[in-house]
């Protein structure tokens, strides 16, 4: 279950199973979301077949980012190989 909120909602909703909180991003936050630990935290708890077209646009947009910084770091790690 999804415990973020739809892009056009900002406000979060509880989600009586657990997972993030009352307070957490709506899916439209993503987007500023800095690629890092909080934006993986966020993206673990969203589940796609909840979401309008539109937001799992927005979230497959987020993991490309997520996806691209692990990439980067991970070319400077090796880079120390060199």
């Amino acid at each position: 279950m999804s415990t973020l909120t739809s892009a056009g909602d900002d406000s979060a909703r509880d989600d009586p199973a657990g997972g993030i909180a009352a307070g957490a991003p709506g899916v439209g936050k993503l987007v500023g979301l800095p690629p890092g630990p909080q934006l993986a935290a966020a993206l673990a708890e969203v589940d796609p077949a909840e979401l309008p077209t539109h937001d799992v646009v927005l979230v497959a947009r987020a993991w490309e980012r997520l996806k691209a910084h692990a990439e980067a770091q991970q070319v400077r790690v090796f880079a120390e190989l060199a």
